[in-house]
């Protein structure tokens, strides 16, 4: 709820220049010269990803005491607004799932955000970068060495924060039409707020459930940083925009594939080790990765360890690894599959393979829980409908619900097929004179489906 919630504020106050915090766990680590880790992508749909951290930026330096910069403060808006999201869509289910209901039927969430006047608060980025220009970065320090160890990872550091000034409230409703079977403990305290609801263990749902945070004064909201080049010998030179070609200049642009050819193109060519594996082996390994999907939490664990071998990293020990497993044995099982072997050097032919698979399980890493386990259910039956939607979401093109190619989709009132499709908030729509499927989607789920859908089962 936190996240939908700051994600809109984002998109409504500064969506080019300010960063959503990813949760309110991390919500401290989101102020002023705190160190951020921006990853590059692999592909050209992907956005980066950043994520905060403890550390502040002279706790990584050679030379600790603490930099004494200005930090100015100002009112940057007053910001209360609802938005609406549907129960079957991504982030209302998800919303739904914090609230702990298992719904069937439809409906709508409401976010309302009551965050009230809010206070910009930027740090003096020349008097920061004087700061900085004798310090050098301790490539000793264990926390630099592990972000070195990947290509496109790259040192930010927080120089600006949008936070509440007063205390606040983030609240929902959940307005849901239906059956619904639930249990719900009435008033206990949740998160930072409480739950209440009015509803039937069993039985049809017509009512509201609320969900309410209070959130302390000085709350982050949002962030803004700078990227940092790491010269060879530990110097800083602070990039001002978020684009701005940061990293250790020892590796400058390495891992980052750019989009220089048609994403089908691309893929099928980065796919083809897999889909073109002897037909028993290929549904082995398709079975093995969608057992691992029944555990969502797995897929990030699975995507790193493969990314380790594309970028000729050394995986992490076995033991580590296996005890951040949800479910060892789908994961273990996959890796038997494909014949994995942490301590083994990898043949030319295993790491083509293992690119594959790193691609699919980029495009699974993107998808939500719920997206996740709507696509385990589906088949290579559904596959080419699926694809189909998905293209032409892509091209912004609405598909009327009677177009041949997505008919398997509709042979009865509900399939996986069609269960995926809504989870990836596609909706039906009056287009002219026909029912079609359309989505407001900007391309970059739909990307990261389509390359799922084509690595689990093919049909390009």
């Amino acid at each position: 709820m936190f996240e939908a919630a700051v994600s809109g504020f984002v998109k409504a106050v500064g969506k080019d220049s300010l960063l959503p915090v990813p949760d309110l766990n991390s919500a401290d680590k989101c102020r002023p010269l705190h160190v951020a880790v921006k990853k590059n992508p692999k592909w050209f749909w992907q956005s980066a990803r950043y994520l905060p951290t403890s550390f502040k930026i002279h706790q990584i330096l050679t030379k600790t005491e603490e930099i004494d910069v200005k930090v100015d403060c100002r009112t940057l808006v007053e910001y209360n607004k609802t938005s609406h999201f549907s129960v079957k869509g991504s982030v209302g289910s998800k919303i739904l799932k914090e609230v702990d209901l298992d719904v069937s039927g439809s409906g709508m969430v409401s976010i309302k955000a009551s965050f009230g006047k809010v206070n910009k608060c930027d740090v003096d980025v020349p008097t920061l970068m004087q700061a900085l220009e004798k310090r050098f970065v301790d490539f000793r320090h264990d926390f630099v060495n592990e972000v070195r160890q990947n290509p496109r990872n790259v040192l930010c550091v927080v120089v600006g924060t949008a936070c509440t000034i007063n205390p606040s409230v983030l609240s929902s409703e959940e307005d849901v039409e239906g059956n619904q079977k639930a249990t719900i403990a009435l008033g206990t305290t949740v998160g930072l707020g409480g739950t209440t609801a009015n509803i039937n263990e069993e039985g049809e749902i017509s009512n509201e459930v609320d969900k309410v945070f209070d959130l302390p004064p000085a709350t982050p909201l949002a962030y803004n940083v700078c990227e940092i080049l790491v010269k060879e010998d530990g110097g800083i030179d602070l990039k001002y925009t978020r684009d701005g070609n940061g990293g250790f200049a020892t590796k400058p642009g390495a891992g980052v594939v750019q989009p220089d050819s048609p994403p089908n193109t691309e893929l099928g060519y980065t796919m083809k080790p897999l889909l073109s594996m002897p037909e028993q082996k290929r549904n082995s390994v398709t079975s093995a990765v969608l057992k691992v999907m029944e555990a969502p939490a797995d897929i990030p664990l699975v995507e790193e360890l493969l990314d380790d071998v594309v970028d000729g990293r050394k995986p992490k020990p076995f033991t580590e690894f296996k005890s951040k497993c949800s479910n060892p044995s789908a994961v273990l099982a996959f890796l038997s599959t494909i014949d994995f072997q942490m301590d083994t050097p990898f043949t030319d032919e295993d790491k083509a393979l293992i690119h594959s698979l790193d691609a699919l399980f980029d495009g699974l890493v993107e998808l939500s829980d719920e997206q996740c386990l709507a696509l385990k259910e589906c088949n290579a039956n559904f596959a080419p409908a699926v694809l189909h939607v998905l293209a032409q979401g892509i091209a912004g093109n609405p598909v009327p619900l009677d177009d041949p190619a997505i008919s398997i989709l509709y042979v009865k009132s509900n399939n996986p097929g069609q269960d995926f499709i809504e989870a990836m908030d596609f909706g039906i729509q009056d287009v002219g004179s026909k029912k079609s499927l359309v989505t407001e989607d900007n391309g970059k789920m739909l990307y990261a489906a389509q390359q799922a859908v084509y690595g689990l089962w093919g049909g390009l």
